[in-house]
């Protein structure tokens, strides 16, 4: 309810979920390759994961999202190697 959860109180915690969106509104805003490219879902059978690759002129991404309440492990599809770097998570 708004005397829980409000705009003023989100805008205070630099963890809120409103401080996090608009993270991943810069991120997609300075990295093109967010936007450009062509796109491919993997582990399509997984209802847990969202997985998909992007590659582009801009750079190649891999982006991994858990909708479990546990971690679950996946296997970085074939074809894609090289290194990784987290960008960002919502796990401690």
């Amino acid at each position: 309810t708004y005397t829980t959860i409000n705009a003023q109180e989100a805008e205070n915690d630099p963890d809120s979920v409103l401080h996090y969106y608009r993270k991943l509104i810069a991120l997609r805003k300075n990295n093109l390759e967010f936007i450009y490219g062509t796109y491919t879902e993997y582990h399509k059978n997984n209802s847990k994961l969202l997985c998909y690759g992007r590659e582009s002129e801009y750079g190649t991404l891999f982006v991994a999202h858990n909708f479990s309440t546990k971690n679950t492990k996946f296997t970085l599809p074939k074809g894609l190697t090289g290194n990784y770097t987290l960008v960002t998570s919502t796990c401690p």
